[in-house]
């Protein structure tokens, strides 16, 4: 009988596997777009929709002055996007990579602790069975593949999970802290009020 924390390892790598053939599959039959070239690689392919935005910020933080179309509308920018997960990316600037690979492994790694701490959750009120069955339902649902990518989710997922932990096991300075952390990654502060 492994170490629980082995176990839900295991069933992240190995659902981690199945979306990683899922984003080779997508890549190799994507076409040219705003983003990339036809066919691009992992980790291009990686770095498209809203992971520029998050990777401007960690470029270039976010403007002074906001973009105006012709018209005078605001246009699309930074501000649309926490600072959270681009400047946890950059505490990791000492490791030499640039942003399209060290965003979707950080992310991945932060995917990684999030299942570890679920599990801690379900397995307050389950047995360990149930547990690693509910974080593997979790983990092969069809959002589950942003986990890998250089989103703010995978941090946020993280830091919401801290949250409930925390508070379930009375450690309410350390429920403080993540929600002071999770303020600052990803909307929603106020669902967790109510």
């Amino acid at each position: 009988n492994s170490v629980w924390w082995v176990r839900v390892l295991a069933v992240y790598a190995a659902t981690r596997a199945l979306t990683f053939l899922l984003f080779l599959v997508t890549a190799a039959n994507q076409g040219d777009n705003y983003w990339t070239k036809a066919n691009p690689g992992y980790f291009d392919f990686l770095n498209i929709w809203d992971v520029e935005w998050y990777g401007k910020i960690f470029a270039h933080g976010y403007p002074t002055v906001l973009p105006l179309s012709e018209n005078g509308a605001v246009q699309q920018n930074e501000w649309a996007f926490m600072p959270g997960f681009p400047t946890t990316v950059h505490a990791f600037d000492f490791l030499g990579l640039e942003w399209k690979f060290i965003a979707p492994i950080l992310a991945t790694s932060f995917g990684a602790c999030f299942a570890l701490v679920a599990f801690r959750i379900f397995a307050a009120k389950l047995n360990d069975h149930q547990a690693l069955w509910a974080v593997g339902l979790f983990l092969i649902s069809p959002a589950s593949p942003v986990l890998q990518t250089g989103y703010a989710e995978s941090l946020g997922l993280l830091l919401f999970a801290l949250v409930i932990y925390a508070w379930i096991t009375e450690r309410f300075w350390a429920t403080i802290i993540s929600l002071l952390a999770l303020a600052f990654t990803r909307p929603g502060l106020a669902a967790l009020a109510l």
